[in-house]
């Protein structure tokens, strides 16, 4: 490794470093503004500068700016030399002439990354007294508020939004004092990483519109590490919350997974959590009149006598979530038995997540970190809109094509953002994307491999191929599979293989099922047939999961009871005959498994009303109420951890993801609030203040459990206080970054082994494929090739064509949508088409239809707005998945046309 001397101390540093990340390293204190550890340098700030010397007899040195200059064996460097010292101080007093003075009131305040340098430098007198460069500021959609007078031209905007993610509509304009960073003309921004600019803007020129409505200073927050919710990718964030309500979504840092990094749903789709239609008391939907008034105790007794008596006629059955956390789903397993539990993933994804699930745990491929895609060297992605369904994973791609040069074969449906800088894009519908891996799977397995695609893949040493759930098609996957099979074959090396999935447990309710119990359709058949008369339903609205809608009303009607645990209102909860409310991710603890069968941990920071506990609470006090196992009476989450580690091999070693509830550092627990956290009493709710003071979720085994209201967490190692252990955490506990002199989110670097790099003690969570070691058998495939039924055309061709569902960003994910910001960026309803078939068709494009579509087993209609895109192919229509006329569309089909054009 090489050695540096800084102000006299010498310093090992990696190789490659420059010299700010050097000092950095380190924790030395050099100012920075322009340059980020994820972004590289730009030299624009010029507050870097350090005295660099040739040698030991040069006593006069040079100025150069330490992140664009090299750290080599043997560099002599000053920090704290007189002249790097005034020139880093008059560089931060150019700046402060032009900028505001008004920090007290500036919602950067705080953590201003300009305010850190400024007193870093020692500036503190300001001698300018004349006018100041005003702007006019930008509108730039419902989630970015625009001041630009704050601006000190680092170039860290453009730098993110154009370089690092391929962004094409924010940019620099004007030149001299009177730069310019915004569009050419207003509107929302388009890049679905936008929201990334208010933490890496360090003066407050982009900011989070959606906390401004309801802004609070960083240290009147209380904060907990979490995990995203949003999509199958698990990224780390940081939720912050006060007086009872979620302000805001951070990123929390993690190597292998994010990085610095959030997509726009998110960091803006936490919304929901504050929704004024949140199911907050125990109800009974089916009730009427005066019937409506019964009490909560009333209503849990008649729900638990009505399951104890179904399990005891064997007529008990249960349908989990894939948004719901491993520990809710656990408790509803052991509450019906494994043979009457369903995931609640609709029967073709939940085939095809299963059959990734089995190849991964054999060690037929790797699965890759993000981090690790980044260093892919050749990437083909089979029928997957990454844009849509998993964005960080759509970065990853766009990074790695930046970093190593990799080409980018994409096959699919519809060109995504990925298209824009891809080797090669080729659209197809379903079927003749699946026949196309297939052809490129054959190809490797010849001597002269001349398909394109193959041949990139063949030449990489890290292969890369990437699928998706989304068209509910297996045979896209198997055709993956194949490809990886003759890659394997071919080069003698383990291939990567990643799958976007959709929701944010969906890999790992898929996992805890083990292809036992029911699906969705079985639960039904049960029903109709009075093999069961009880069901239990968790955080997951049915009408999401079959196409027949009214099949499914009909069938739930006819249940003796439906008990429903949610903590939204949907179509599900409405036809239950129970319903209690169940704790959001920000208001409970639990585990998660992401896409790449990572296991994590995300922690409470919100206090709900009385009755809102977490679901996994609420079934094991049925499970004690009707009288079963001992071992399901849980009284706290890692009980149900526990067991969940005893009862499942493969999540051996879950205990391990985070420190347990009883952990403490010199004796104390740590603080979800900061140790400046003003108006503790005020900002605690009224209500709250009187609650019983148990300690714990539940009252007595089998009662109707409710949430504790006091300081002391039993079930974490943190507290809702702001007295505790401030010094450093394990990394799985980081609630809160900051550092003395490091108030902004610029004080991660502190908590990094290097900076950039993986943080002390490691990135959270533990990997349940570990397959790294690599040479899989040729032959090693487990399981039989699974397949979709088949998608048979219609008889009459000229009126009818495949409709698919395709995932939009916004829209169709069903929490972040009812965040009001996101749903003002969600697409209306359209009907997607080449020009050739709405000419055949007689569709006008931008016009408003109502579509009556028909097809062999039912029909529907649809007020569409017509859409043309010739990038699709001949005869198939695409129209938004997830939207509640089109959450029930599961898999392609064909379908005849109706039409009647809606007059404006």
């Amino acid at each position: 490794m090489p050695t540096i001397l800084i102000d006299g101390e010498t310093y090992e540093v990696a190789e490659g470093r420059n010299v700010l990340q050097a000092a950095l390293d380190h924790k030395l204190d050099l100012p920075y503004f322009c340059w980020h550890p994820a972004m590289g340098s730009v030299g624009a700030c010029r507050l870097c500068a350090v005295k660099h010397y040739r040698d030991e007899q040069d006593k006069n040195g040079r100025l150069v700016m330490g992140c664009m200059t090299p750290a080599t064996d043997g560099t002599r460097l000053a920090i704290d030399d007189p002249e790097a010292t005034q020139f880093r101080r008059s560089v931060i007093e150019w700046l402060m002439i032009n900028h505001p003075h008004d920090c007290p009131v500036c919602d950067e305040g705080g953590e201003c990354h300009l305010q850190d340098m400024t007193v870093m430098t020692g500036h503190s007198r300001r001698r300018y007294r004349g006018r100041k460069r005003t702007y006019q500021n930008q509108y730039l959609g419902p989630l970015i508020h625009h001041e630009m007078n704050r601006c000190i031209q680092c170039y860290r905007c453009v730098n993110f939004y154009t370089d690092h993610t391929g962004g094409q509509d924010l940019g620099v304009f004007a030149s001299r004092d009177r730069v310019y960073f915004g569009r050419v003309e207003e509107g929302a921004l388009e890049s679905p990483f936008s929201g990334n600019l208010v933490e890496v803007c360090p003066t407050g020129v982009f900011t989070d519109k959606t906390y401004r409505r309801h802004y609070t200073r960083k240290w009147d927050l209380q904060s907990a590490p979490s995990i995203c919710n949003h999509c199958g990718l698990g990224c780390n964030t940081l939720v912050s919350a006060r007086e009872g309500s979620l302000r805001r979504v951070t990123s929390r840092y993690n190597s292998e997974v994010n990085g610095y990094w959030l997509c726009d749903r998110g960091r803006f789709g936490y919304q929901y959590v504050n929704a004024n239609d949140r199911t907050l008391k125990p109800q009974t939907p089916q009730r009427k009149g005066d019937d409506l008034n019964i009490s909560a105790a009333r209503i849990w007794s008649e729900a638990s006598s009505a399951v104890r008596e179904a399990a005891a006629a064997g007529k008990l059955a249960a349908i989990g979530s894939p948004r719901a956390s491993l520990e809710s789903n656990f408790a509803l397993q052991t509450l019906a038995g494994k043979e009457n539990f369903c995931s609640g993933i609709a029967e073709p994804e939940y085939q095809l997540v299963a059959r990734f699930a089995d190849a991964a745990c054999a060690g037929i491929f790797h699965v890759p970190t993000l981090q690790e895609i980044e260093k892919s060297d050749a990437i083909m992605v089979l029928g997957a809109d990454l844009t849509n369904e998993a964005p960080l994973l759509d970065l990853a791609i766009f990074r790695a094509h930046a970093i190593t040069g990799a080409p980018i074969h994409v096959i699919s449906l519809r060109p995504g953002r990925v298209s824009e800088f891809a080797t090669s894009f080729e659209s197809g519908d379903p079927s003749s994307i699946a026949t196309r891996g297939r052809a490129i799977a054959a190809s490797l397995s010849t001597d002269d491999c001349k398909d394109p695609v193959a041949s990139a893949l063949a030449a990489a040493e890290r292969p890369l191929v990437i699928t998706s759930t989304q068209h509910r098609d297996a045979e896209i996957l198997e055709a993956s599979l194949e490809v990886l099979e003759a890659l394997q074959a071919r080069n003698g090396t383990q291939p990567w293989f990643a799958m976007s999935v959709s929701e944010a447990n969906t890999l790992g309710v898929t996992l805890l099922n083990d292809r036992q119990g029911m699906s969705v359709t079985s639960v039904i058949h049960a029903i109709e047939t009075g093999e069961v008369s009880a069901l239990i339903v968790v955080e997951n609205d049915l009408f999401e999961r079959h196409e027949d809608h009214r099949h499914l009303a009909d069938s739930l009607k006819r249940l003796d009871v439906l008990v429903v645990l949610d903590h939204m209102v949907t179509a599900t909860s409405s036809l239950g005959t129970h319903t209690f409310p169940a704790a959001t991710v920000p208001e409970s603890n639990g585990t998660l498994i992401n896409s790449e069968g990572r296991i994590q941990r995300f922690y409470q920071v919100l206090r709900p009303a009385e009755e809102v506990v977490p679901s996994w609470n609420t079934v094991g006090n049925i499970i004690a109420a009707i009288g079963q196992e001992k071992e399901g009476r849980w009284q706290h989450f890692e009980e149900v951890t526990a067991a969940i580690e005893t009862s499942h091999p493969l999540f051996s070693g879950m205990m391990k993801v985070a420190p347990p509830a009883g952990f403490r550092l010199n004796h104390q627990s740590i603080p979800r609030m900061s140790q400046r956290f003003s108006g503790r009493n005020a900002a605690i709710e009224p209500a709250a203040r009187n609650k019983p003071r148990s300690g714990k979720h539940l009252c007595q085994d089998g009662e109707l459990p409710v949430a504790q209201q006091t300081s002391d967490d039993p079930e974490t190692p943190f507290a809702f206080s702001m007295e505790g252990f401030t010094g450093r955490r394990p990394p799985e506990l980081l609630g809160q970054v900051w550092a003395p002199g490091w108030n902004s989110n610029e004080a991660i670097n502190q908590f990094q082994i290097e900076v950039g790099g993986p943080l002390h003690g490691g990135d959270p969570g533990l990997r349940v494929f570990d397959s790294n070691s690599g040479g899989a058998n040729e032959n090693q495939f487990i399981n039989d090739a699974i397949s979709s039924p088949p998608v048979t055309a219609s008889g009459e061709k000229n009126d009818a064509v495949l409709v698919c569902a395709a995932v939009e960003i916004f829209g169709s994910e069903s929490m972040s949508r009812r965040s009001p910001a996101l749903a003002e960026l969600a697409p209306d309803i359209y009907f997607r088409l080449h020009s050739k078939d709405a000419e055949r068709l007689s569709l006008v494009d931008g016009c408003a239809y109502r579509l009556r579509l028909i097809g062999e087993i039912f029909e529907t209609s649809l007020n569409v707005v017509i859409d043309i895109d010739n990038a699709l192919p001949d005869n198939v229509a695409v129209i938004p998945a997830g939207y509640a006329e089109t959450r029930w569309w599961q898999q392609p089909r064909w379908m005849r046309l109706k039409s009647v054009k809606v007059e404006p």
